[in-house]
């Protein structure tokens, strides 16, 4: 995924079977003649191309070597290579990577590349080993929604992993300090557009030194300006495609809704509340402006936070800073794209000789079991159990803070609210736990819709005209919100640059699409 330093909210859910995390150190293959043949494990090598999820590891660790990925090769008994693909340049590295001989046994893609890879002929046909891993077929991976997402021409060649459903990571946060000055109420906020804007001047006023809003607006790759995520459905513009009143598809980057979702963006930056280095800002700079404490209001609450708990936390039960929640825009609008029902496309290159342990392996990957060691430690070490069963967290904030940027290990997001898991396993997981203000948590009214277009297939026009229209759209709109360019003259500028690369008919083919399902 883009961003290096996500902590994303892995939402656990009670699965129906639990399976495969015992330990086992030897599997079984059934060969071409029907025997059977017993394998050691710990002699078989899985190499996984992971994304660039995790900041930073503990002294003395690695990708290769950290309480959790030595868990899983305990609990999988694999031997089990991890590759971290850098935080820029991913797809390119990837490209190189897949163009040579050293190929790795598993990667998660996004449903572009995988489409496009699949049409390669890059990714091996998974239909066999999967019937031979019923475990895994036990699994969310497998509801009928998020299995028929892997399908091309009928065929998987991916497991596909359940998106969480969860907006949370992404909403307009506050420094404490700032809200206790100006009154904000961090539980019961008004979020709507008016009311942002005042908090912003407010803040503005009361604290001079400090930067009134940023993002790490260097990161921004298509339409929707880096870290501003909270704010785009107020306008409906956050799910790439829309639905017009003739039932075709619209592009949201084209609207009227986006031209004034800009607008505000910009009337930001004119009345200096936007930090004027926004366009320049990358995630170390914000991770530096968020440890120092140099600015009032953020968007980037699913960062990692450096340093220890001292930073990540005030008191044991106060972030620094608390999420205020997304904006509402006319009629109550609010929300944020989902995008799809399918978060990643775990995949095998075709040439992998260990498909089968592959899918093994994944068993281990996606059962609960590792989920909850993951996000809330080991037993007597983060945590204990009380007489009703539910986890306590240990009185050491290292212990339950624990390493919280291992995440790109696991791409399996199962679906439960954050406040249902609160309640159900006693206290917040160390990825909730960071970013989230725990005595605001069950006022957290968040919202997701779906893309309209989420599970389109693989489009020859779009394939080849999108990455020049979002690079387009990243262009003008940061020049747009940043003072580069006029409002108007931004826009247009746009507009004319969406038409000349052929913009309108990919409208047109992806609508065709969508109208004729």
């Amino acid at each position: 995924m883009k961003r290096a330093t996500i902590i994303l909210l892995s939402l656990v859910m009670l699965l129906s079977v639990v399976t495969a995390c015992t330990g086992n150190a030897t599997t079984s293959t059934t060969g071409q003649s029907g025997s059977t043949t017993t394998v050691d494990r710990s002699k078989i090598t899985i190499n996984y191309l992971a994304n660039a999820n995790v900041q930073s590891f503990k002294d003395g660790e690695d990708e290769n070597n950290n309480e959790f990925i030595n868990w899983l090769k305990e609990k999988s008994g694999y031997n089990l290579v991890y590759q971290i693909l850098p935080s820029e340049g991913a797809e390119q590295k990837r490209a190189l990577i897949m163009a040579s001989p050293d190929l790795p046994d598993l990667m998660a893609l996004g449903r572009g590349t995988y489409l496009d890879y699949v049409s390669k002929n890059y990714l091996t046909d998974l239909t066999e080993a999967i019937e031979k891993t019923p475990e895994l077929k036990a699994t969310k991976c497998f509801d009928e929604e998020v299995y028929n997402m892997s399908l091309v021409d009928g065929k998987p060649f991916a497991i596909c992993t359940p998106s969480n459903g969860s907006p949370a990571p992404d909403a307009l946060c506050v420094d404490y300090e700032v809200a206790e000055e100006l009154g904000i109420d961090v539980k019961k906020p008004d979020m709507s557009l008016e009311s942002i804007m005042d908090m912003f001047a407010r803040a503005k006023a009361a604290f001079p030194d400090l930067i009134t809003y940023t993002g790490a607006g260097k990161g921004t790759s298509y339409y929707k300006l880096a870290d501003f995520r909270w704010l785009y459905a107020a306008y409906d513009v956050d799910t790439t495609w829309r639905v017009k009143a003739d039932g075709t598809l619209e592009f949201c980057a084209t609207t009227q809704d986006m031209y004034d979702c800009l607008a505000f963006i910009r009337e930001m930056f004119d009345k200096g509340y936007l930090d004027p280095g926004y366009a320049t800002v990358d995630n170390p700079i914000l991770q530096e402006r968020m440890a120092n404490r140099s600015t009032a209001f953020l968007g980037a609450s699913w960062y990692d936070w450096p340093g220890d708990s001292a930073v990540t936390n005030v008191d044991p039960n106060t972030a620094i800073f608390p999420i205020l929640g997304q904006a509402v825009g006319k009629d109550g609008m609010t929300g944020q794209d989902l995008e799809s029902t399918v978060l990643n496309y775990i995949v095998v290159p075709r040439g992998s000789d260990v498909v089968e342990h592959c899918m093994n392996y994944l068993v281990t990957l996606t059962s609960d079991e590792a989920y909850e060691f993951l996000f809330y430690g080991e037993e007597g070490k983060q945590f204990e159990f009380d007489a009703q069963g539910k986890r306590i967290p240990l009185d050491d904030p290292e212990n339950t803070r624990k390493a919280i940027g291992l995440q790109y290990y696991v791409y399996y997001y199962i679906y439960e609210d954050m406040a249902q898991r609160t309640e159900r396993l006693g206290f917040m997981s160390i990825g909730d736990q960071v970013r989230i203000d725990r005595h605001q948590i069950y006022g957290l009214d968040m919202k997701t819709k779906l893309n309209p277009a989420y599970n389109m297939p693989s489009i020859d026009i779009v394939n080849e005209g999108m990455p020049d229209i979002n690079a387009c759209c990243a262009e003008w709109f940061l020049k747009i919100a940043t003072g580069a360019a006029g409002l108007d003259e931004g826009w247009n500028g746009f507009l004319a640059e969406f038409k000349s690369l052929g913009g309108e008919d990919i409208v047109k083919a992806v609508s065709d699409w969508y109208v004729g399902q």
